[in-house]
C-alpha cells in the first residue's frame, strides 16, 4: 500500500512544528480523485469558452452571466478537493492558516 504524499502539521504549545503520522491512502482512490479534477477542469474550459462565445455574440446575455458564474463555482470546488485531498481537510487549512 502507498503512503500519501500529505501530511498535516500541527503546532503545539512551545510554537515548534510537528508533522502527524502520512496516512495509508489506495492508489486506486487516488486515481479517481484525479479524474474528478480532470472532469472539473474540462468543465471550467467548456463553461469559460462558451461564455466567451455567448459574449461576442450578446454582451449582455444571462447565459454568458450563468456560465462565468459556473466558471468560478467550479474553480472553488476544484481548490476545496485539491485541499481535502492532497493537504488535509478544509478545517485542519483554516486551522493551520489562522
Amino acid at each position: 500500500m502507498l503512503l500519501s504524499a500529505r501530511s498535516r502539521c500541527t503546532r503545539d504549545t512551545s510554537t515548534s512544528w510537528r508533522t502527524s503520522t502520512i496516512a495509508p491512502v489506495n492508489p486506486a482512490h487516488l486515481d479517481e480523485v484525479e479524474k474528478t479534477l480532470l472532469l472539473i477542469s474540462h468543465a471550467r474550459e467548456r463553461a469559460e469558452r462558451s461564455a466567451r462565445a455567448i459574449r461576442r455574440e450578446d454582451a449582455g446575455s444571462p447565459l454568458a452571466a450563468g456560465l462565468e458564474e459556473a466558471d468560478r463555482r467550479l474553480l472553488a470546488v476544484h481548490g476545496e478537493l485539491m485541499r481535502s485531498s492532497f493537504f488535509g481537510d478544509a478545517q485542519d487549512q483554516l486551522r493551520l492558516a489562522g
